[in-house]
């Protein structure tokens, strides 16, 4: 009987990993691109989101972080303005473990755009935003040390939004 469930356990196992390599290979094939790029993207609001109160602790300052940011996607291509329908967007959600004296961060940068679309649900147009992209990254470090390892990983998001707009624009420019 153990021979049986073992062999079983491997079957599933194996069926596993093939739907998950054909799932992965399907989402990395260029012809399954999403329509959602930044094809076109020029003209962004950076925006940022609330910190949370554990920032503070970790010495995190949006005072700091801000122009960090916007300075990398200006020098980066982008034109930032105050008012676009075009946003790009940094949360920073940071917790402080007391015990270990450790803070942790979790940076998501995304770029979003204003859209108009058709709700059944309520039969009238509406307006909302739709990702044309989104990367996040994780950040772990003693208190003394956040604020630098945060803005090394801000920056690594920055350089990776502008790569990925280059790509998307290579073909337009």
């Amino acid at each position: 009987m153990r021979f049986k469930a073992a062999w079983r356990l491997v079957a599933y196992g194996i069926v596993s990993l093939c739907v998950f390599l054909n799932v992965s290979a399907f989402a990395q094939d260029p012809a399954n691109k999403p329509n959602a790029d930044l094809q076109g993207v020029e003209l962004i609001r950076v925006s940022f989101s609330q910190l949370t109160p554990d920032a503070t602790v970790c010495g995190l300052s949006l005072g700091v972080i801000q122009p960090l940011l916007k300075n990398k996607l200006m020098d980066g291509g982008f034109i930032a303005i105050p008012e676009t329908d075009t946003l790009a967007t940094l949360g920073l959600m940071t917790t402080y473990d007391q015990g270990r004296n450790a803070c942790g961060t979790s940076a998501t940068l995304g770029v979003y755009k204003k859209v108009s679309y058709f709700d059944e649900s309520v039969g009238w147009l509406r307006a909302g935003y739709v990702v044309l992209w989104q990367r996040g990254q994780q950040v772990q470090s003693g208190v003394a040390n956040h604020a630098a390892s945060t803005a090394v990983v801000v920056q690594q998001l920055a350089n990776t939004l502008i790569q990925s707009w280059r790509e998307d624009n290579q073909t337009t420019q």
